[in-house]
């Protein structure tokens, strides 16, 4: 009698523990990539990670993270994780050109520009392709200090691109980073990067940190694609 109790006990605590609402979704969550892949994208213990809703209005969207994060947004580079709903949260930068009556000077970043119109056609620099090519355009020409001096990314969407499509882009961008990290590794430890050490993980960092600078835009306008020409394909990886 005593061990049907035991079990009945054990029982009644696994189907409790299952379907308590208080378990974390993140816990049933299975991730796609390995712990150093995660550390190479994820966010550091110090920044908060938030979620944004994608459609706002730039004002609205700026004020909304600057409320979330309880900082001044204004003319300062702020990190911060976003939260996604296809991967664990990324590590992002936030650059809010407030009017605040001050002259300033403008500049290029470093940076590669991607756009994503509110049609859910997307370029990047000067090619337009499909999303799931913006991981292999990353691992071709990023970065690349001869020709662009590019050493972060730029994402854009209009207020009205789908949100799907813009935590697609966000996956490819995490995707084509691992693809040059990967390559790295193998360069530099002659290990795949899921074996290497923290130590060397922590000098892939040093040598190309994860940068991904948000933006979002009333409405984007992109070149016409000619009649001629159809969306670029998928670029191939260089084994």
């Amino acid at each position: 009698m005593k061990l049907t109790s035991i079990n009945s006990l054990l029982l009644w605590l696994i189907i409790f523990t299952a379907c308590s609402p208080n378990r974390s979704e993140d816990n049933l969550k299975v991730s796609k990539y390995c712990a150093n892949e995660i550390s190479l994208f994820s966010v550091p213990d110090s920044l908060q990670s938030i979620k944004i809703d994608y459609s706002l209005k730039p004002d609205s969207f700026f004020n909304t993270i600057a409320n979330k994060l309880n900082k001044d947004l204004c003319w300062k580079m702020t990190s911060f994780g976003l939260k996604l709903n296809t991967s664990e949260p990324i590590k992002v930068q936030l650059f809010d050109k407030c009017e605040d009556g001050i002259n300033r000077c403008g500049f290029r970043r470093p940076e590669v520009r991607i756009l994503l119109n509110q049609t859910g056609k997307l370029m990047i620099e000067r090619d337009i392709i499909p999303i799931d090519s913006v991981k292999y355009w990353i691992y071709k020409h990023f970065p690349n200090s001869v020709e662009y001096d590019l050493e972060e990314i730029s994402f854009e969407w209009a207020i009205e691109a789908n949100k799907d499509s813009i935590e697609k882009v966000f996956s490819n961008i995490i995707d084509g980073y691992l693809l040059k990290y990967e390559k790295l590794a193998k360069v530099s430890f002659s290990k795949n990067i899921c074996n290497i050490s923290k130590s060397q993980v922590d000098s892939l960092k040093s040598i190309l940190p994860f940068k991904v600078r948000l933006g979002i835009k009333r409405i984007i306008k992109l070149p016409p694609i000619p009649s001629s020409e159809k969306l670029k394909t998928k670029y191939k990886l260089d084994k």
